[in-house]
């Protein structure tokens, strides 16, 4: 009598569970009119690892009501996560590479120590530090390897410097449109080999907090979507905290409008915050590193925390001869 009894309970347990998942996947259906509704698409690859887990559970229970609805989850939820994840098109015909890098690294977050040591250790060719602050600038001062320095810094989390081994050859910081946020994004353009340049754009857009954040974030889109289409540059990378993953609908628009790609070297795209939270569970991937043009992607993964709730992210690309 026991056992059945506890049975019972795991069963009751699984269904209510197993509901809460099924109404947060239908929320999301929402994403294009409703900022609540778009959150619920950035756990797309979690629906899929809790459906299989109800569903296999349900298929034992032999619940077969409850195993469909797991079913009518997880199918779609997986093309959604498979869909979301390119790979490079091209083998590597070049041996000259370039590393890009990008890390928010915690407005709060003083002790830049760490930090420096891996930058000196990485040794990517460009980065640039998101949530800088006045500790951020002294600490890139002392950074020999990047004489090429663009930066603003800001009374807020939304501070930015973008170093380069390589010459920059012309830059810009453009004010985002009006917001409750002041916000910006950085442009350099920057030469690589004498036949090479790469025209990047690094953001941090406002976080969809709420339905205020929400449209600022997607103006801040546009207005990135608009610089883009205007580039003649043929290499352009963006590159940023855009705090959107590539399951949003507003993530794909950006891909669509710009010809941009979002490719990755892993199986899954590697989940850059919150560290805080349990390794990928509970993570989910929103700085980003996207291009377009003559360089193929080498390979693409994050770094370590370091302190801040973001993890970096480091692609490498090969140089065109």
């Amino acid at each position: 009598m026991a056992k059945f009894n506890i049975m019972k309970y795991l069963d009751r347990g699984a269904m209510f569970l197993a509901l809460f998942l099924f109404a947060f996947y239908a929320i999301s259906f929402g994403a294009n009119h409703h900022w609540i509704s778009e959150r619920y698409t950035h756990t797309t690859p979690q629906y899929v690892f809790y459906s299989l887990i109800f569903g296999a559970y349900f298929l034992i229970r032999k619940s077969w009501i409850w195993l469909a609805l797991m079913v009518t989850v997880f199918i779609p939820c997986l093309y959604g996560t498979t869909s979301a994840i390119h790979f490079p098109q091209h083998k590597q015909t070049s041996e000259k590479t370039i590393k890009i890098a990008i890390y928010n690294k915690l407005y709060y977050l003083h002790d830049h120590t760490e930090m420096r040591d891996w930058i000196i250790t990485e040794n990517p060719d460009i980065i640039a530090i998101q949530e800088a602050n006045k500790q951020t600038e002294e600490m890139v001062k002392t950074l020999e390897l990047y004489p090429h320095i663009v930066e603003k810094l800001t009374p807020d989390p939304f501070g930015m410097i973008l170093l380069s081994k390589h010459p920059i050859i012309k830059s810009d910081i453009v004010t985002m449109d009006a917001g409750p946020q002041d916000n910006f994004y950085i442009h350099a353009l920057i030469k690589i080999e004498d036949h090479v340049a790469v025209s990047i754009y690094t953001a941090h857009t406002a976080p969809p907090v709420n339905h205020i954040y929400f449209a600022q974030r997607n103006r801040e889109f546009n207005d990135l979507i608009s610089a883009v289409k205007k580039e003649t540059q043929t290499n352009i990378l963006v590159l940023g905290d855009l705090n959107v993953t590539p399951y949003s609908p507003y993530f794909k628009n950006i891909l669509t409008q710009t010809g941009l790609k979002n490719e990755y070297t892993s199986i899954i795209p590697p989940p850059t915050w919150t560290s805080f939270r349990p390794d990928y569970i509970f993570q989910i991937p929103i700085d980003h590193i996207l291009h377009k043009g003559d360089l193929e992607l080498v390979d693409k993964r994050r770094g370590p925390a370091m302190g801040s709730d973001h993890y970096p992210l480091v692609a490498t690309f090969a140089i065109p001869e």
